[in-house]
């Protein structure tokens, strides 16, 4: 038996409640095989029956009650995604050890599927902000924003940081959790949590660390659990350094999820900075804008491998296979840090940012699914020095919202999780579930969030 299923196994005896459904979201394995249990028998048949059957398809049991047998799926199953690209069809689990009992089967309440509004996919680019009015002032630095796009969607005038340091709003985005001592140092250090530091019964941690625990549930968890599926597309991850003429090109560096080793110092915390040595210093990737890449759910069992990946596979993804949610991070320089830049670059900072919109938001606002059923959200994830706390403001753009229109609400990075739970009808958990975290999601929702409320 794996050593996730074990950890899975070991976790459900102690858990209960929400708790344990925060739990089994954060492995991917297990979600995979309830989901599939799910479906194979035709709806939901209750937590507690779908965990003794994926014990059952891995060989093992439940010390009190037989496993179920699943019936085998059909030609017509359902596939594992809603909306956008598929994650491929769901294959029948086969069932070892006794059947259940005919006489007397067991009753256990069904579960509730999530179910998206009629926004079906996400889109998020996070930039550094050079303050309100450089961005969407009467004479903004970024002209292409204020004056080409902001017509177009609704602005959040009054969206601020929760920190003017990038990591702590980045996890806040994704996973909702607060800031600690070390994210608000940007993590220079990848340091791991210490084990004392479990989820409490929200999916909050407290203490201080930068790798999450395996315990802690994000977005991508979520989305996952709930049959949606997730991308990150990250800017210069992955790209080999320029070789210097008479030195040995270095070993190819990973592709997909490229992180610090577990203690390691970030060496790409600053680009310009960086140990030309390492697989990715120099590159303008930086992981404290990959705030994925910080959680061990998604580390552990493959799936920040696997969709967490660069820039450059976003083109094809916005033809086909459109995940629901997808996160967008530019390099550091096309982010907006003007000392981020190389000396070739015209003019950096908040023009480089807007250059980068130029050349992406079209592509995006072409795609399939967006015009279909999807929003695009332009925030900002850090501060150049001297924003001090102030709004920094966010752009929506969606056929669902009035174009030209204002929300002055007082919205932070845990509205953007706490939305996008709400637009794909997700539990409310961690900064989602707190008193104080505003959500904009009946803007997107509109008529239709009124006629749920009248039910």
């Amino acid at each position: 038996m794996s050593r996730a299923v074990r950890w899975v196994i070991d976790t459900a005896g102690s858990v209960t409640g929400t708790r344990f459904r925060l739990v089994m979201a954060s492995s991917a394995t297990a979600t995979a095989l309830i989901i599939g249990s799910t479906l194979a028998s035709g709806g939901d048949t209750g937590l507690a029956s779908q965990l003794r059957q994926a014990l059952a398809a891995l060989g093992g049991s439940s010390p009190s009650t037989p496993a179920a047998a699943v019936p085998a799926a059909t030609s017509s199953t359902p596939t594992a995604s809603k909306g956008g690209g598929s994650l491929g069809p769901v294959s029948p689990i086969p069932v070892t050890g006794p059947s259940a009992p005919t006489s007397s089967p067991e009753k256990t309440p069904k579960t509730k599927t999530p179910k998206a509004g009629r926004v079906k996919h996400v889109f998020v680019i996070a930039l550094d902000s050079p303050g309100f009015d450089s961005a969407f002032g009467a004479q903004p630095q970024m002209p292409y924003l204020a004056n080409t796009l902001r017509p177009q969607g609704e602005l959040l005038s009054n969206y601020k940081l929760l920190t003017d340091a990038g990591l702590p709003n980045y996890i806040g985005m994704v996973g909702g959790q607060a800031p600690n001592a070390l994210t608000s140092g940007n993590c220079t250090t990848y340091a791991e949590f210490p084990a004392s530091a479990q989820p409490d019964k929200n999916g909050n941690v407290g203490g201080n660390g930068c790798v999450y625990p395996a315990q802690t549930i994000n977005l991508a968890d979520q989305l996952f659990s709930a049959r949606f599926n997730w991308g990150a597309y990250m800017e210069d991850m992955g790209k080999p350094e320029p070789v210097v003429q008479g030195e040995t090109a270095p070993a190819s560096p990973p592709q997909t999820c490229v992180h610090p080793d577990s203690g390691a110092a970030d060496q790409t915390t600053d680009f310009r900075r960086a140990d030309p040595s390492t697989s990715y210093g120099g590159s303008g990737y930086a992981a404290r804008h990959n705030p994925f890449v910080y959680f061990h759910s998604l580390l552990d069992l493959g799936s920040c491998s696997q969709r967490d990946v660069p820039l450059d596979r976003l083109g094809g993804a916005l033809q086909s296979g459109t995940p629901n949610f997808s996160f967008i991070s530019p390099n550091l320089c096309n982010a907006g840090e003007p000392t981020e830049c190389d000396a070739g670059v015209q003019d950096p900072g908040p023009a480089q940012a807007d250059k980068f919109l130029s050349d992406w938001v079209p592509k995006i606002l072409a795609s399939p699914a967006y015009q279909q059923d999807g929003v695009l959200i332009i925030t900002f994830g850090e501060a150049i020095p001297g924003v001090g706390g102030a709004p920094v403001g966010t752009l929506l753009l969606s056929k669902f919202l009035t174009p030209g229109s204002t929300n002055g609400g007082a919205f932070t990075p845990y509205s953007i999780f706490r939305t996008v739970e709400d637009l794909f009808g997700l539990q409310r958990i961690a900064a989602g579930a707190r008193t104080g975290t505003t959500s904009f999601a009946s803007d997107l929702l509109g008529s239709q969030k009124k006629k749920q409320k009248k039910k």
